[in-house]
């Protein structure tokens, strides 16, 4: 007789803790989201270790402007700590879990919350969280830096990225579509931030069905 399988930490923790916290919905046993920002989704995410006792926890940022995968995107995310380190401890019956659970969602309410609830716009996610631009810096996170500022009509910042992208010497098949969209951004930025606009609109639309499937329509 096959035993009944557990229920990971992360996700009796996601549900636990999202109905504990405001305006926020549990998604993939593992996310909490707050509600979309037309260009931004924001909330807490939940992740499996090697230990079935711990978790991490992190805080979640992710752009939807440019072309994405299926999975929830942590380029922007960060891991953060609610404790002398950076996991919770599973408890061993339900009403200690529940207390973990309160306590995790009041540290969550006092110091992470207001500041990602206050992210509403790109230019006040790039005051919280400053573009971290360097030499050999991702292209793919260069990119959501470069469109990130055509969006907020920051235009010789954006054209000065994306041309960075585009002159980068790799030629791996992923560098190659990063910089096949780089190209293509800079094409439109000649023609004015409203093409941008225009352009990454239907691509907001697909990451939000195929990441984020729980916001449509909220």
């Amino acid at each position: 007789m096959a035993m009944p399988k557990k229920t990971s930490l992360a996700r009796r923790l996601t549900s636990g803790v999202a109905r504990l916290l405001p305006n926020v919905v549990a998604y993939k046993d593992k996310v909490i989201l707050l509600p979309q920002q037309e260009y931004l989704v924001r909330g807490f995410l939940f992740e499996r270790t090697a230990y079935s006792d711990y978790a991490y926890l992190w805080e979640l940022i992710a752009p939807l402007y440019n072309p994405g995968g299926a999975n929830v995107p942590l380029n922007h995310s960060r891991r953060i700590s609610v404790g002398p380190k950076h996991y919770v401890i599973q408890a061993a019956v339900t009403d200690a879990l529940e207390g973990v659970c309160a306590q995790l969602s009041g540290v969550l309410q006092r110091t992470f919350l207001p500041e990602l609830s206050a992210i509403t716009t790109i230019e006040s996610w790039f005051r919280a969280r400053p573009p971290e631009v360097f030499s050999r810096q991702r292209l793919n996170i260069l990119l959501d830096y470069a469109v990130g500022y055509a969006l907020c009509n920051e235009e010789q910042r954006a054209a000065n990225l994306l041309k960075q992208i585009v002159d980068d010497p790799d030629e791996d098949e992923y560098s190659l579509s990063v910089k096949k969209v780089a190209r293509e951004r800079l094409v439109e930025l000649k023609s004015g931030v409203s093409r941008i606009r225009q352009s990454v609109q239907p691509i907001v639309a697909e990451n939000l069905r195929r990441q984020f499937p729980v916001l449509v329509g909220v």
